[in-house]
């Protein structure tokens, strides 16, 4: 018997930020996770200290080359992946709202594209060699209730949310 009511959260603390939209229960316990991360005592690295800081494989770094080596099974985010091959490689729930999440994340993640509308995901979809929805904007929304994508204040545009990459991520791989 849980409460079904929307819930629209945005916090920052620091340099650290929280911003979640959907049913209050989800997210909430988001929250808790993200106040559990800041608890934790893990310190995120300003884009500064990062920039400056050589990179392992480089000369003079003391770093290892190995750390940079592809791993078995895992596809480094430089490697554009085929959309197609990106949902296949999860067992997707029926319904469209989970591929909105997917098209989202797949263009975040190989294209470079933060933010995402009707129009665009229309394009991606027919990539996907999957059937095209009648009404993708209805699908983003329903994402978006579900905290997955974050509605944008320019109307009709949606990101991907950390917890719908975490969702996404924790669904089963098609081959398990």
């Amino acid at each position: 018997m849980g409460d079904d009511t929307a819930l629209t959260l945005d916090v920052s603390v620091g340099h650290a930020s929280f911003s979640a939209s959907g049913v209050s229960a989800d997210v909430l316990k988001a929250f808790g996770d993200f106040q559990s991360l800041l608890a934790s005592g893990i310190e995120a690295q300003q884009p500064e200290d990062i920039e400056d800081r050589p990179r392992p494989d480089e000369p003079g770094s003391g770093g290892n080359k190995a750390a940079n080596e592809e791993v078995e099974g895992v596809v480094p985010l430089t490697e554009k992946v085929p959309l197609r091959i990106f949902l296949d490689s999860k067992k997707l729930p029926r319904g469209n709202t989970v591929l909105a999440l997917g098209i989202a994340l797949w263009a975040k993640r190989y294209v470079g594209v933060n933010e995402i509308d009707a129009e665009s995901a229309k394009v991606y979809w027919r990539d996907s060699g999957r059937r095209i929805p009648a009404n993708i904007s209805r699908d983003l929304g329903a994402a978006a209730t579900e905290g997955w994508l974050e509605r944008l204040p320019t109307k009709g545009q949606f990101s991907a949310t950390s917890y719908g990459e975490r969702h996404f991520d924790g669904i089963e791989a098609a081959g398990e």
